[in-house]
Parts: C-alpha cells; sequence; structure tokens
C-alpha cells in the first residue's frame, strides 16, 4: 500500500549539510500497523513529516496507492497526498478559539467533505472523552488533548493513519485505551499505520518493528522490544 524508495533527507547546519535519512527503504502492507523505534535524534519524526506529506525528500519516492510524492512533485499531488494521510502531531496542535468537537472536525472542512459526525462521535466515546465536546483547548488536560488530536487523525477514515509518540503523553490507562482502539479500528476497518514511539506495549504489540540507525531502516528483533 505504502512505499518507500531509496529516500534521502540532509538538512544545512551552519556551512555544514547533516544527512538524516539516507537511502531509505520501506513497503507497508495494507492492514498493516508498523512501529518506529530508534533514540532521539535518530530521524524518526523526519521519517513521519516525510510519510505525511509535510516535508519534502532530498532524493526517492513515496508511493501510496495511484499517488506518488517526490521533492519535484507539483503543489496539487502534495495536497492530493495529505487529504490521504491521517497525522497526528507528537505535541496536540488544538486550535485554542475552537472546541473539540470543531477542532475534530477541521479535516472534513480542509479536505472540502461533509462530516461523518456519528463516526466522530463514536471515537470520542470509545477514547473516553465524550461530554467534553464543547470544551476549548485550556479547559482540557494534557491526555484529554492528546486524545482530541487522535480524534482528529481518525476522523476521515484515511488511507493510511501516521502518528508521532501518541501514547507519550498518557497515563497507562490512557494508553491502553488508545493502542486498544487502534488495534481495534485495524481488525474492524482495516486501518493501516505507522506509529512512532517508545512505549513498551506498542513495541509488543505492533504488527513489525522497525528501528533507525544511521540514518535507514532496519528491522527489530522481536524478543525484547520492550527495551528498545
Amino acid at each position: 500500500m505504502l512505499e518507500v524508495i531509496d529516500l534521502s533527507r540532509r538538512y544545512r547546519s551552519g556551512s555544514q549539510w547533516v544527512s538524516v535519512l539516507q537511502n531509505v527503504q520501506l513497503r507497508l502492507r495494507e492492514g498493516e500497523l508498523l512501529v518506529v523505534a530508534g533514540r532521539s535524534g535518530s530521524g524518526k519524526t523526519t521519517l513521519l513529516h516525510l510519510l505525511a506529506g509535510i516535508d519534502r525528500p532530498d532524493e526517492g519516492k513515496l508511493h501510496l496507492g495511484e499517488l506518488v510524492l517526490s521533492r519535484n512533485s507539483p503543489e496539487v499531488s502534495l495536497l492530493r497526498w495529505r487529504r490521504a494521510v491521517g497525522f497526528m502531531h507528537q505535541t496536540p496542535v488544538l486550535i485554542p478559539t475552537l472546541t473539540a468537537w470543531e477542532n475534530a472536525l477541521l479535516p472534513f472542512r480542509y479536505g472540502g467533505q461533509n462530516p461523518d459526525l456519528a463516526w466522530v462521535k463514536l471515537l470520542f466515546k470509545r477514547l473516553g472523552i465524550s461530554g467534553l465536546e464543547n470544551r476549548r483547548p485550556r479547559q482540557l488536560s494534557g491526555g484529554q488533548a492528546t486524545r482530541v488530536a487522535l480524534v482528529r487523525a481518525l476522523a476521515r477514515r484515511n488511507t493510511l493513519f501516521l502518528a508521532d509518540e501518541p501514547t507519550g503523553r498518557l497515563d497507562e490507562a490512557g494508553a491502553t485505551a488508545v493502542w486498544g482502539l487502534l488495534l481495534e479500528l485495524n481488525r474492524q476497518e482495516g486501518i493501516s499505520g505507522v506509529v512512532v514511539t517508545h512505549d513498551p506495549l506498542i513495541l509488543k504489540q505492533a504488527h513489525r518493528v522497525l528501528t533507525v540507525q544511521e540514518g535507514r531502516l532496519v528491522e527489530a528483533v522481536v524478543s525484547g522490544r520492550g527495551d528498545l
């Protein structure tokens, strides 16, 4: 479903170029939940931003179904790619003047689609935040804001779901609820996704775990995943 071919990204630091990702290869099968782990600064978030179309590669291509994205792709291709992806930032990025419900419905507004209100309402319920729809971000705890951000990322049932540390701001019960929902949606809705995390709970239950090492993706050893 998703294929990454010879993906590279580098950044200028002063007078020098720093290579973050080098010739990354990745294939994500339809219905697969893939986890990417690795040390801080290894390039995990950079990879996720490239997969989401937030950033562009210096070299290489990404294929998502019939969509193709590269450094020289036109803006219209970039917009189509972004609409096919549901993305959850590491830090909840909620608009402070909007309610939790309005924040969750933003993808429909930007995508020019009619919202599936029943589906969004179900996500609020499954994540334990029913009754908070009319609160503004400043009235939410960090964990509640994280779950609203997750609802927003899942609201349009996108082809691909991407998340950067989705349980990083949650307690054990909240993390279990979030990962449990993703597994349930994977089984029932066929959701495919790439999740960046250090959470042992997710590492132990993911379909496949890769690590970023020296700018490349490496298959992780299954045993001892919780230590990655």
